[in-house]
């Protein structure tokens, strides 16, 4: 083995790699393995890296003849298990070298159906202190000395070097990979355009809108304004050239393939060169059905108005502070004060301490996320407030809303139809009695003119039988003239 020869072909490895446009991992691989073999004069070997994910070995190159002699499964050049020979170097991150390989490892911990190997060295590929890959050659006849260890130290030295940044190559290419997927697959069109305004890229949203690549890629981005637009939108981009800073948003209708337009709304930035503007990217969304949306909204907030505002029953809004931020006009004919007498004041402002108390407790309820259902006494009316709770987007009650019903007409209608039953109840306790008194009456009226008829003529007796008559008349007709006057009572 030859110092002069195998760095020269260290150095070739090296400008191989570097001058690539396209360098792998199996590129790489396969020229280490063909050197480490030549120079350590091995029958087998093989190179690998650690996956930085997973962290399992990956070989993407054997030897020709390992791939022709072993059994182990060819197809799937990826193991998990480092319980090996190998995979002590991989652990302990330093050479493992053995001569009499059946002996000391007793083939325990070579993988089922490996080739057969006497001899055997691995080095890992080390760098800030991590394991990134591995080198190996097995089945030199003479065995391995030192020497072969310093020589594939140094290789695994390089080694670690290229695969610590082909993994950096391959994370970047990843999240490359994934930005390109989230710009190519973006709601919004995502563009970037030169300094003459023509159109160098453009997502694939453009697809939305009828065209084809070469439908957009190389023409001026004024080719796609509308007419009454295009004064603004050329202003707007020739101020970005010439200043490097351009508007938040500028809004405009960009035309479809088929001839219509759509409203949009576009963002972007300028690229620099050397200090001077150079491409300008941005993106640009459709508003169309945005504005569709609003107007809907406006729509709908300004029915939702009229119907807060001409509803018939009190509607009032709250916050859990309990000061009043929104009442419609019922509301404020209940309390016979203008609005702006009453938004910013708080329950005891407008109905006193005693009834505010009772309020607030309610309030605190509907705050805690309750529906309330409650009743309030005030200047002589009776009101039924339901209280519900409007809560953010984040389920915590910001507002209290409340719909209350003057009742108090209702109220008395209660009282009344109370009162009314009370008297139909009267009058027939009334009736009944009156027909148990009349009864007893006519019983005794009977009595005493027998008593009379059998008294012969005695004048005493038969004057104390007419006063006891005309007592008795008189007591009937006293209970007829109640019974009327109680029948006669309106209610």
């Amino acid at each position: 083995m030859k110092e002069c020869h195998y760095q020269k072909s260290l150095k070739k490895i090296i400008f191989s790699y570097l001058t690539d446009r396209n360098p792998n991992f199996l590129k790489i691989s396969d020229k280490i393995l063909k050197i480490i073999k030549k120079e350590t004069e091995s029958r087998y070997g093989f190179a690998g890296y650690l996956d930085d994910k997973t962290g399992w070995l990956i070989v993407p190159t054997l030897s020709k003849n390992v791939v022709e002699e072993c059994r182990v499964d060819k197809k799937n050049l990826i193991f998990k298990n480092f319980d090996t020979v190998y995979g002590i170097a991989i652990k302990s991150k330093k050479p493992f070298l053995s001569n009499d390989l059946p002996s000391d490892m007793k083939e325990r911990s070579l993988p089922e159906g490996h080739v057969k190997m006497k001899s055997f060295l691995a080095v890992p590929a080390v760098i800030k202190n991590k394991t990134v890959g591995i080198l190996a050659v097995a089945d030199k006849k003479e065995g391995y000395s030192k020497k072969e260890v310093a020589f594939l130290s140094v290789m695994a030295g390089f080694y670690a070097m290229i695969v610590y940044n082909l993994l950096n190559l391959k994370r970047i290419e990843e999240q490359n990979e994934t930005l390109r997927q989230i710009i190519e697959n973006a709601r919004d069109i995502i563009y970037m355009v030169d300094s003459s305004g023509k159109i160098e890229y453009m997502n694939k949203r453009y697809k939305y809108y009828g065209y084809e690549e070469s439908d957009i890629i190389g023409r001026h981005v004024s080719e796609f304004s509308h007419k009454d637009d295009l004064s603004y939108v050329m202003k707007a981009f020739s101020s970005a050239l010439k200043t490097g800073k351009t508007k938040d948003v500028i809004k405009y209708r960009i035309m479809k393939k088929d001839g219509s337009f759509f409203y949009a709304d576009q963002k972007s930035s300028v690229i620099f060169k050397n200090g001077k503007p150079y491409k300008i990217i941005g993106s640009i969304r459709d508003s169309g059905k945005e504005r569709e949306l609003v107007s809907k909204l406006a729509s709908q907030k300004e029915i939702l108005n009229k119907i807060y505002e001409n509803a018939p029953d009190m509607m009032y809004i709250k916050n859990i502070d309990g000061i009043y931020v929104g009442v419609n006009k019922a509301c404020s004919l209940f309390l016979k004060k203008p609005k702006k007498e009453i938004i910013g004041k708080s329950d005891s402002d407008i109905f006193g301490k005693e009834l505010s108390e009772k309020i607030r407790i309610d309030d605190i309820r509907v705050a805690a996320g309750e529906t309330v259902n409650a009743v309030y006494e005030w200047n002589g009316r009776t009101v039924n407030v339901i209280k519900a709770p409007i809560k953010d987007d984040d389920g915590k009650v910001k507002f209290i809303l409340s719909m209350g019903r003057d009742i108090s007409r209702i109220k008395k209608m209660e009282n009344e139809l109370a009162l009314m039953k009370a008297k139909e109840k009267i009058k027939k306790i009334t009736s009944d009695l009156s027909h148990d008194i009349n009864n007893t009456l006519a019983v005794m009226s009977g009595y005493t003119a027998l008593i009379s008829e059998s008294a012969g003529e005695s004048l005493g007796e038969k004057a104390g039988l007419k006063i006891i008559d005309k007592s008795i008349k008189k007591a009937a007709n006293i209970v007829k003239v109640f019974r009327k006057k109680i029948e006669k009572e309106k209610l």
